[in-house]
């Protein structure tokens, strides 16, 4: 059904997309991670983050305590923000036709940043995001504060955003919510 639309919309990516299943000698080319956030890997490099785990301060139960159950919020219950709402309400709907979005070549939206003052329902709002995705398409939720992630000691406020993105990576797809950040 989808390779019928996209045929109709540009036969040339349909073909560039058959070519490239054809030549199996020829290397692929692929953006740096795909919709649902995974990384590319390079040889070696699971051997190298194996040997740095051993080593970090961070334990498995901290690690663990990222991991929340996906908040309750629906879009519906977002009060105002219409505009923003639809925008979410679409990335939404593109991550779900990740088929589509490989034939067509395009890219989905991979990180957000919200900002403004306390109250005006940023939380809220990336919360109903978080379980539209979780409910829909099977994500994991991640959530930390700025308070989880800031060390006194020298290194350590380091090793947490660098194994938190790492564990990010390992759960994919999964949703990294930081917040107050500030």
């Amino acid at each position: 059904n989808i390779r019928r639309i996209v045929q109709a919309l540009n036969p040339d990516i349909l073909r560039r997309s058959r070519q490239a299943d054809a030549a199996p000698n020829r290397a692929a080319v692929a953006p740096a991670a795909d919709s649902r956030g995974a990384a590319d890997k390079k040889p070696g490099s699971e051997a190298k983050k194996a040997k740095r785990s051993k080593n970090d301060v961070i334990s498995e139960e901290t690690i663990a305590s990222w991991f929340k159950d996906p908040p309750k919020q629906t879009f519906e219950q977002v009060a105002g923000m219409e505009d923003l709402k639809k925008q979410m309400e679409r990335i939404v709907l593109d991550i779900g036709n990740s088929e589509l979005n490989t034939l067509l070549e395009m890219e989905t939206v991979q990180s957000f940043f919200f900002y403004g003052l306390p109250g005006c329902g940023k939380t809220f709002l990336v919360e109903a995001f978080a379980n539209e995705l979780v409910s829909k398409y099977g994500f994991k939720y991640m959530s930390l504060s700025g308070s989880d992630i800031h060390e006194s000691l020298v290194g350590v406020t380091e090793k947490i955003i660098e194994r938190m993105f790492l564990e990010a990576r390992k759960n994919a797809p999964c949703i990294l919510f930081v917040d107050e950040i500030d």
